[in-house]
């Protein structure tokens, strides 16, 4: 059935919408349209049912149900009663909107007049949102289906699942027969017909072999003999394909240009072959220098070459900024000459290693300046050497040592920066690209109330109180915000 694109684009918002009611509302063992669920849950619970029944030695019952047209029967009334338990107000107003005054137009093929007709019940074929509602209103009609099955008796019964959903296919599990007619009964009272005749039941036991043919989503429950039957029928797919794409008289070179375009092609240049080794080049080649997971989704927008050169150019674009502004760390030391930078790094070098060693008179140095401290250290050396019996006085702690700067050159936000913030986020210790987004949340909201107070700035950002005080003093200093009375 074909649908207008405006009511394609309401269903998918409104799907979107009630998913997270449709997912708290369903049971376990439906799989059909939801989230990281398909057939595989379906094919992999019978499995398992048997792998049990052979460990177990036990026998367990399978009724799979066959509905007639159970998309074109649900009664939308009650379909709509349902959903008001469910979905809000809003949501149930536009599903009511979609299943209201459904007009259907036919195409026959040879025939001159078309003769439209309302449909008022089933959910429209082809529509996004019919599958959902669909498995809405049978896990309705299950509820009230559960008390007609047999009963768990033992504590291995109470373990297994008691049903596998997948939308319509529908299979009880049981210890005991199952009354396919009461079950029947219950669910004619929402209109979905149960052919009897198609039921089919399985019995899984340890001494039968006919459940290992059985089929279950168009996979066999026995492991061999679905293995067995995928090698046949990957075997005659190849002769067909074979026949079909290496004989002349099946196909045309042009047609098979088309497809090799369309299927071959595209994979072959956009290194999908090997996807996990194209994304490991991607990674080595830029991952020190540009988040590869960020730019991934432009790979479906640029043709390969197009992409590569847009990484190129990214990468050499933060290659000449990093150049650019150890150029200017040279030239804000006094360096002119490029013959001048071996030496400036060798002098830096030895400074820091000689600022990292300790020597006693480099400690009296930088304790003289404050006079309790000063007493404290010689207090505290004297204690170490022996040189004092006095009794031990308490003593002022010396003041903790600031941490050293951050070195902040290459960060993100680095350029964006002038001087005087590139030295308040060096001291302060602050990120740039953190800086630039904390000051521009502050400024704005100076802008919109007029002023800006301290408590406002800490409750707006949420980081070190010491780091936010001395951001908002640096901000207010530079006549960036105002500071409130």
């Amino acid at each position: 059935m074909l649908l207008n694109t405006i009511r394609k684009a309401l269903s998918k918002i409104v799907l979107e919408r009630i998913r997270p009611h449709v997912e708290q509302y369903l049971s376990h063992s439906q799989s059909g349209f939801r989230p990281n669920r398909s057939t595989s849950d379906v094919a992999w619970t019978h499995k398992w049912l048997a792998a049990k029944v052979n460990i177990e030695n036990i026998a367990i019952k399978i009724a799979g149900i066959d509905m007639s047209a159970a998309f074109d029967t649900i009664k939308r009334e009650t379909l709509l009663k349902i959903l008001e338990d469910i979905v809000n107000e809003d949501e149930h107003r536009i599903i009511r909107f979609l299943l209201s005054n459904t007009i259907i137009n036919t195409k026959i093929i040879g025939a001159t007049e078309k003769k439209p007709f309302f449909s008022n019940i089933g959910t429209p074929q082809g529509d996004s949102l019919s599958p959902v509602l669909f498995t809405i209103y049978l896990e309705h009609a299950l509820k009230e289906v559960r008390p007609v099955l047999p009963k768990p008796l033992t504590p291995l019964e109470k373990v297994l699942p008691r049903e596998i959903a997948y939308t319509d296919d529908v299979n009880f599990v049981a210890f005991q027969d199952i009354d396919i007619e009461e079950v029947g009964k219950v669910l004619e009272k929402y209109n979905l017909q149960v052919n009897v005749d198609k039921t089919e039941f399985t019995n899984l036991s340890r001494g039968e072999t006919i459940w290992q043919t059985t089929k279950k989503v168009g996979t066999l429950i026995g492991d061999q003999e679905d293995i067995e039957r995928r090698k046949q029928l990957s075997s005659a797919a190849l002769v067909k394909l074979k026949n079909v794409w290496l004989k002349g008289d099946k196909i045309t070179k042009y047609t098979k240009l088309k497809l090799y375009k369309a299927l071959v092609k595209i994979i072959r240049d956009y290194g999908l072959i090997n996807i996990r080794k194209l994304h490991g080049i991607y990674k080595r080649r830029y991952g020190q220098n540009l988040s590869f997971e960020f730019f991934r989704p432009f790979m479906h927008l640029f043709p390969p070459m197009t992409f590569d050169k847009y990484l190129e150019s990214l990468l050499y674009e933060k290659r000449l900024k990093s150049d650019i502004a150890r150029l200017l760390e040279y030239r804000s030391n006094g360096i002119t000459k490029l013959h001048g930078v071996k030496q400036f790094y060798m002098m830096r070098h030895r400074r820091s290693d000689t600022k990292s060693q300790r020597h006693l008179f480099s400690q009296v140095l930088g304790h003289v300046k404050d006079e309790l401290s000063c007493q404290a250290w010689l207090a505290r050396q004297g204690g170490v050497e022996g040189t004092t019996k006095a009794p031990a006085m308490p003593l002022t702690a010396a003041p903790r040592k600031p941490a050293p700067r951050l070195n902040i050159e290459g960060l993100p936000g680095y350029e964006r920066l002038n001087q005087l913030e590139k030295e308040f986020c060096a001291e302060v210790r602050l990120i740039p690209e953190a800086y630039l987004d904390f000051s521009r949340i502050l400024i704005a909201e100076c802008y919109k109330l007029g002023s800006l107070k301290l408590a406002q700035a800490r409750t707006l950002i949420k980081i070190d109180v010491n780091k936010t005080r001395k951001l908002f003093d640096f901000l207010v200093l530079h006549g960036h915000i105002v500071k409130g009375s």
